[in-house]
């Protein structure tokens, strides 16, 4: 199973969402190279997708983004969730909005694959305070990236923070390219 998933990520350079962000980006297709890293899966309380800034107009322009799903964040990675919006302004201030509405949660299963389990609760998924720890480590990142907005996968258990992945962030709508050789 791993060898093919391995291959499915490296064949991913070629589907449309990946093309399409070259085309935009103006990055030659015959210089990419893929690249797969194989990590320990970890059961999370919560996991999501985090963006160290929010370039879209609004009361939250600017602030960092926390899409946040109890359990594994597959279904918020994959676009399948609507989840928990968490923003984290430069005042310091943390608004919550909409609480998630998927009512499935996910779960590494003990013979491979994930097994879903009805969500057991609907209260708040992360704290105001592991939040804001949350939004800081993001920021951090993107200052490790020379002020380059991130793209961030991450995951919690308890009151650890797992960054799980990082990557350039760069927002469409004003067809910002990205630095001279950085790849979306």
């Amino acid at each position: 199973k791993v060898l093919e998933a391995v291959k499915t990520v490296w064949a991913s350079i070629w589907n449309d969402r990946a093309f399409d962000a070259r085309e935009i980006a103006g990055i030659d297709h015959r210089t990419v190279m893929p690249a797969v890293l194989i990590q320990e899966g970890k059961d999370a309380d919560a996991a999501g997708v985090m963006f160290t800034r929010n370039d879209l107009p609004g009361a939250h322009q600017g602030c960092v983004e926390i899409g946040a799903k109890k359990g594994l964040g597959i279904r918020v990675v994959e676009g399948h969730a609507e989840p928990e919006r968490i923003f984290y302004c430069k005042d310091g201030q943390v608004y919550f909005d909409n609480p998630s509405r998927d009512d499935k949660m996910l779960r590494f299963a003990r013979t491979g694959g994930v097994t879903e389990s009805a969500v057991p609760d609907a209260k708040p998924l992360l704290t105001r305070e592991l939040a804001e720890r949350l939004a800081k480590a993001g920021l951090e990142i993107e200052n490790k990236f020379n002020g380059i907005p991130q793209d961030i996968e991450w995951l919690v258990i308890g009151e650890t923070i797992y960054i799980v992945q990082s990557r350039p962030y760069f927002f469409p709508l004003k067809n910002q390219s990205p630095p001279k050789g950085q790849q979306p």
